[in-house]
């Protein structure tokens, strides 16, 4: 019984909710009183992890780095978290920590500062932000709590908890980006319907030539956007109909541009979306880019859906359309003095061939906040590491 104290104490400080989850605290002590084992928890949930797997595979990597976003940006009144979700939350934390070294360690650096945007003062917040420092560094969340305090606006505390997470002077680190940028103030829709739409900016000290070059679609699969793009390349058709092998449902390449060159074609993409979801989407896209001295504008649209597969069901039948809209622009535009504007507006519209088992108003309100995620890491993918 000693060991449900805290867990109690947890619970009332309303970390999970306030009605819902008393009457959830009450029935759990009943639970706890009449036990004939030892601890309060179930004994089919195990304990949250304290050290390093053994290894973090790219699946339980993104899995993680999407569980903390969501989390992050979830709103009040989502419902309360089970125990089962606080350990997975934990375990998250970890998991991203001890993946950095080959995922790139400003993933982890985004986490912790979305999720310190939520709150240094939420108990399970305060947890997950703690799970994601570094044994040695312990004192590091003191600092978070002591900064965003007095701050209530969500995005006034991302601004300042970025700044703190991402100083000048780790710039350059290993898995951080080589050039500094402004906070990106992403914002996310609340996914009406099928559809979920994103959009961030910043500025960023280079060239707009650096970003041609680093957004050109047949660069994605080959920098720090591979991790989500393992497969770009120009798109081959006869006539009016794409040459796609029905057996891989993979468009036929043509030969490849020079990397920032001007575009007037299509592309087939493979994405990984930024979900918790074992899934991908295969795509043609439509893109067209217009460059001048000082400005890059890519536009794209979906041109055909090829398939999709979403986590514990096998891939839709080759042809079988997985979006219905996949839009969006990209803007560099130079500032002087060597730094550029970069903006990024992207939507993405699901159809209904996943149900019954995956309704498209779901796997878009999951697209949000994995656009989300995506769209914050921007300088990661413009300034890339050598060893992404």
């Amino acid at each position: 019984m000693v060991g449900c104290v805290p867990s109690l104490q947890t619970l009332n400080r309303g970390c999970y909710g306030h009605g819902v989850m008393r009457r959830w605290t009450f029935q759990f002590l009943l639970v706890c009183l009449f036990a004939t084992t030892l601890g309060c928890l179930p004994p089919h949930l195990p304990s949250p992890l304290t050290e390093c797997p053994s290894s973090v595979s790219p699946l339980t990597f993104r899995r993680a780095l999407f569980r903390l976003y969501k989390f992050a940006l979830a709103r009040d009144g989502t419902g309360p978290i089970t125990p089962a979700q606080h350990i997975e939350l934990v375990n998250a934390a970890v998991e991203v920590r001890c993946g950095v070294g080959r995922y790139g360690e400003f993933w982890r650096r985004l986490a912790l500062a979305r999720v310190a945007a939520r709150s240094t003062t939420d108990q399970l917040a305060l947890e997950v932000e703690r799970a994601l420092m570094p044994p040695s560094d312990g004192g590091f969340v003191a600092t978070l709590i002591d900064a965003l305090g007095p701050i209530t606006d969500l995005n006034a505390r991302f601004v300042v908890a970025y700044g703190i997470v991402v100083p000048t002077e780790s710039i350059g680190a290993p898995g951080m980006p080589t050039c500094a940028a402004t906070t990106p103030p992403t914002t996310k829709s609340d996914a009406e319907k099928a559809l979920a739409t994103a959009q961030t900016y910043m500025v960023l000290p280079v060239p707009v030539s650096q970003i041609e070059t680093t957004m050109d679609p047949q660069a994605w699969s080959q920098g720090c956007a591979s991790s989500v793009f393992p497969d770009t390349h120009i798109a081959h058709k006869t006539g009016l109909l794409y040459n796609v092998d029905p057996s891989t449902c993979v468009a036929q390449a043509d030969p490849p541009f020079p990397i920032g060159s001007a575009w007037n074609a299509d592309l087939y993409e493979k994405f990984v979306p930024m979900t918790y979801s074992d899934a991908f989407l295969k795509n043609i896209i439509t893109i067209t880019t217009f460059e001048t001295p000082s400005s890059y504008f890519m536009q794209y649209n979906l041109n055909k859906s090829l398939q999709g597969q979403m986590e514990g069901d096998p891939p839709l039948r080759c042809g079988t359309a997985a979006l219905y809209k996949d839009d969006g622009f990209i803007l560099g535009y130079a500032l002087g003095g060597n730094s550029s504007l970069l903006a990024v507006w992207k939507e993405v519209m699901y159809s209904d061939n996943f149900e019954p088992k995956h309704h498209a108003a779901d796997l878009a309100s999951d697209a949000a906040a994995g656009l989300h995620l995506f769209l914050d890491s921007a300088p990661f993918m413009v300034c890339c590491p050598s060893t992404p």
